[in-house]
């Protein structure tokens, strides 16, 4: 990870502002070709698990409820898709 980005490791990023964070990702995803996970906390302490890769893919885990439907939201206004999968664990 880059020496700039370094003190953002294992931190709450939500108050860090989108340009920061838009610099952080495509500094870590898209030049670098790595991944970046995001751990979301839910109301009911769950957690759900983004993981952007490549600059090209994003993948959820143990997404529902509300969140599911902000991320199909987002999804259908950029003109993207939302697939899930069929791998059980």
């Amino acid at each position: 990870m880059s020496k700039s980005f370094s003190n953002f490791k294992k931190k709450d990023l939500r108050n860090i502002g989108l340009d920061i964070l838009d610099a952080f990702i495509h500094k870590l995803v898209v030049e670098n070709r790595s991944g970046l996970n995001i751990i979301i906390t839910h109301a009911d302490n769950t957690h759900s698990l983004m993981r952007i890769e490549d600059g090209y893919q994003t993948l959820f885990f143990n997404i529902n409820g509300e969140c599911l439907n902000i991320i199909k939201q987002l999804v259908d206004h950029q003109g993207l898709f939302l697939k899930k999968s069929n791998i059980s664990r």
